[in-house]
């Protein structure tokens, strides 16, 4: 993964821990009854997923991505695919530690014949 270069190693951990989102399923915000991607990285701790547009814990930033990212989508995929963008910080004491972001796109291809994630 070429964003693991970019992390120091406790992130790379990390990250290397929640490669596995396949198959990357969606549910509808019940806030915003827009669909959002459920991975590993929205996962709460009572197994629930968190929505990226939702009011609950959103950060500014992450709110921006899912915009911008949603534009992307759009253009390139097409109205039928769903993007979800998620920001947590990466478990570093000190705001100059950072933050990992995940951005997940699903397109679903022909539901008959393949799915793209």
């Amino acid at each position: 993964i070429a964003l693991s270069y970019l992390l120091g190693e406790n992130d790379r951990e990390a990250l290397n821990q929640k490669t596995d989102p396949f198959p990357l399923t969606t549910a509808q915000c019940p806030e915003t009854h827009q669909l959002f991607i459920q991975t590993e990285f929205n996962r709460t701790d009572d197994d629930q997923y968190r929505s990226p547009f939702g009011k609950c814990s959103v950060s500014e930033f992450e709110r921006h991505a899912n915009e911008l990212f949603g534009v992307y989508k759009d253009l390139y995929y097409g109205k039928s695919a769903v993007s979800s963008v998620y920001c947590t910080n990466s478990g570093g004491q000190q705001q100059q530690d950072g933050f990992v972001v995940c951005v997940a796109i699903v397109h679903h291809v022909d539901s008959s014949t393949s799915e793209w994630n």
